[in-house]
């Protein structure tokens, strides 16, 4: 089967009546025989399930395992995340999007593998802060003033903001789109020089904002549903048995 320019092996199950899962081998002909499957690919034969090469690699190339699920619990209710917990023996790079009104309507942030604790068996991880670009609702932005003058890479902006700090994106108030990242600031009363790795499109009476790391200072994720999306590549045996979220309603 292709999809999205890609090849992939479907599976149907006899017991559930049902398709089940999606492969990343596309072989040229499959059989089932004593319990075994074999495949072609390229003139050659494969048998499937061998412990004699690593987990997820098929016709000699390495795939991640990857699994998505729905939280859909009371969905007439926005709901916040705030902690993640997988039940196996490994963790799993995980994208939570929190859907707010359709699909294409959502925001998302990331949790990787190495971000989860293991505490008696279970993996646990703090859900972090939405990391979508350009949410002007999120904490991490913040106002600073008006451009009154730009020489090079420094920009003078009548106005100050005491969150401002080096590292920090400047932000385009009219879009807010990212320029650049600022590099130096200088505060004189209230007015500030800000060195900023590019101009871009800022103009003399622009308006600009400053935008901290979102995955840390931004807004809790909310919305109606969420989902899941796990990844994973070890060339060992992986189980995963559960996947579990905090949420409570949102009161925002």
């Amino acid at each position: 089967m292709s999809c999205n320019n890609k090849d992939f092996t479907i599976t149907f199950d006899e017991r559930v009546k049902g398709w089940t899962s999606f492969h990343s081998f596309y072989p040229d002909f499959i059989t089932g025989m004593n319990s075994q499957l074999f495949t072609f690919s390229g003139g050659n034969l494969y048998i499937h399930h061998s412990d004699a090469v690593d987990r997820g690699v098929y016709y000699g190339t390495p795939h991640s395992s990857k699994i998505s699920v729905i939280i859909n619990d009371n969905p007439s209710e926005v709901k916040e995340i705030k902690a993640v917990s997988l039940e196996g023996n490994h963790s799993w790079d995980t994208l939570i999007k929190a859907y707010i009104s359709m699909v294409d309507d959502f925001t998302e942030t990331s949790i990787n593998d190495v971000e989860f604790v293991r505490k008696e068996g279970i993996w646990y991880a703090y859900a972090r802060r939405n990391e979508n670009e350009g949410q002007t609702d999120s904490k991490s932005l913040y106002g600073i003033g008006v451009i009154t003058e730009i020489d090079g890479n420094v920009i003078t902006v009548n106005g100050y903001n005491d969150t401002l700090m080096v590292g920090d994106q400047i932000v385009k108030g009219q879009d807010f789109s990212i320029i650049g990242t600022i590099t130096n600031a200088v505060r004189t009363g209230n007015t500030t020089e800000l060195t900023v790795s590019t101009i871009g499109s800022l103009i003399v009476d622009d308006f600009v904002c400053g935008m901290k790391d979102p995955r840390i200072e931004g807004g809790n994720l909310r919305g109606y549903s969420m989902r899941f999306d796990l990844d994973i590549y070890k060339p060992t045996k992986v189980e995963l048995f559960a996947v579990n979220a905090e949420v409570f309603k949102s009161y925002r």
